[in-house]
């Protein structure tokens, strides 16, 4: 039996409001209201859920991606060739009483469907243990089967999650206008080749994405290759 594991976060209440009382235990009033003494304390707290899934079948799909243009003699190969996006696919069983939190296999396909609509992020762990992948298909079959099992397929795919941090350096200004660009001032442009996104030009250049983005007016999964894009 594998599992699919999802995390939540909410809100927990780790101390309560305080208000004043007086010698008799009733509470001191100002203009109609409660003296409040302290406030109320919350944090974020992390709770993983757990659907679990009887596959029968369990497969990963691990492409890569290469250039279609030649390639020069002694240029580096890994320069062309790009990751591609992994793909797990499961076929078996939900069944009733396995789950605490979704007792009948209805309750766990229907949460499922649910997280699935909304682009949860789940780790699978079964044969095969991966982290960061979120439900692409979820097909469901109406074979008679015993009471209390659905059988179903699922298709999970890899996402990329990368958190780029920024830190900006105060200079001092002399009263002219400073502009943005390489030297002199002047803005620099590259031609775009595969595999280039907004990111890779952020990094190397040291521009926004807002910027980038502002400035070459594509989306993030439609940067054309051969035209010229503004990176600084």
């Amino acid at each position: 039996m594998g599992q699919l594991k999802y995390t939540t976060t909410s809100k927990v209440c780790v101390k309560k409001a305080r208000y004043k009382k007086n010698k008799k235990g009733k509470y001191v009033l100002k203009k109609g209201k409660k003296i409040l003494i302290s406030k109320a304390v919350y944090k974020n707290q992390k709770k993983t859920h757990k659907i679990p899934f009887f596959a029968l079948q369990e497969s990963i799909n691990e492409p890569n991606d290469s250039t279609s243009h030649s390639v020069d003699f002694g240029s580096p190969i890994t320069d062309h060739i790009k990751e591609g996006d992994q793909t797990i696919s499961l076929s078996g069983l939900f069944r009733d009483g396995h789950s605490k939190e979704f007792k009948t296999a209805r309750d766990q396909y229907t949460k499922l469907k649910a997280l699935k609509n909304k682009g949860t992020v789940f780790q699978w762990r079964g044969r095969i243990k991966r982290s960061s992948f979120i439900i692409t298909n979820l097909t469901r079959s109406y074979e008679k089967l015993a009471p209390g099992k659905i059988e179903a397929q699922v298709e999970l795919k890899h996402i990329r999650r990368v958190k780029l941090i920024w830190k900006s350096k105060k200079k001092k200004n002399s009263g002219k206008k400073q502009s943005s660009g390489g030297k002199n001032g002047a803005a620099v442009y590259v031609t775009v080749k595969k595999g280039n996104t907004y990111q890779g030009w952020a990094l190397k250049y040291g521009t926004s994405l807002k910027q980038l983005r502002a400035w070459n007016k594509w989306k993030d999964n439609a940067i054309p290759v051969g035209k010229r894009a503004r990176v600084k």
